[in-house]
């Protein structure tokens, strides 16, 4: 899920696009990118309000260049006649989500710049976007830059990997030399939040937490193998994805942040006080 490292632009570019280039097989289990996809979407229907917004951005494209992604959704979630926007960092995966997806409009650019002016967008989804950095000031810094495009009253939709799930604990303290070389640990991840800290950052910005949890309480790395033996299509797979979403019952015991692999927030950006009197 997504696209960036600590480093200057322009090396982050060369990484993910040499990975979309030469490693598209790993990244090739269409019945668990279904899963991803229904999941997130899910996830979406059940927590933002039910009215539409005129302007909607997605903060990687990386699924969706991939497979379906958010694309459908997003757009399900703006109004006719408005705007869907999409962004990433490697220029080879904004190409082919474009191809995919002709009705999104495509931006290369790095989260921690963003080249859009302030108060654009009335939702911005960011599905495990800024866990991919070596540094938690890159994170911050992105944090910032979606609070300054987001219209006052818009909404975030945030997901990140859980730093207090055991087994992403244990991946983030031992394994960060061998990210990136196998199907395992595909590519990069970095500095996390939990629940409490990301929440904590979001309401220190400016913005209102309206819901807090944990998702995807399949055990991932058992799933997305499983889901390589398996036909994408058919009975076996629409049994398979009942299976994984039914898990997500677990959000609802006090087990949540050790069994979630990823803390989901919405948050809504509140007025600027020093505005009103202008």
């Amino acid at each position: 899920m997504v696209l960036y490292v600590a480093a200057s632009r322009d090396r982050s570019e060369r990484y993910w696009n040499s990975l979309a280039q030469s490693a598209s097989s790993r990244f090739d289990f269409p019945l668990w990118r279904h899963y991803c996809d229904e999941l997130h979407a899910q996830w979406l229907h059940q927590r933002l309000p039910p009215s539409r917004v005129h302007k909607a951005l997605k903060t990687d494209l990386f699924d969706e260049a991939c497979g379906e992604g958010l694309a459908e959704c997003l757009l399900a979630l703006t109004l006719p006649g408005g705007e869907c926007h999409g962004f990433d960092v490697s220029s080879v995966i904004v190409e082919r989500a474009a191809m995919r997806h002709p009705r999104l409009r495509t931006h290369c650019c790095d989260v921690r710049r963003l080249p859009f002016a302030e108060n654009q967008f009335d939702l911005v989804i960011s599905n495990s976007t800024l866990d991919h950095f070596h540094r938690k000031h890159d994170l911050l810094t992105s944090l910032k830059q979606l609070h300054r495009v987001i219209t006052p009253g818009g909404l975030l939709a945030i997901t990140l990997d859980n730093s207090h799930h055991p087994l992403l604990a244990l991946r983030n303290g031992f394994c960060g030399p061998f990210m990136g070389g196998g199907v395992v640990l595909p590519y990069f991840v970095g500095h996390t939040m939990g629940l409490r800290e990301l929440s904590k950052e979001l309401r220190a910005l400016g913005f209102e937490v309206l819901t807090c949890g944990h998702l995807m309480h399949a055990p991932r790395l058992v799933a997305l193998h499983l889901s390589r033996l398996l036909p994408s299509q058919g009975a076996a797979a629409r049994w398979f994805l009942r299976v994984l979403l039914a898990l997500e019952s677990l959000a609802m015991l006090p087990t949540a942040p050790i069994t979630g692999h990823f803390v989901a927030v919405v948050a809504r950006k509140l007025p600027d006080p020093s505005a009103a009197g202008n």
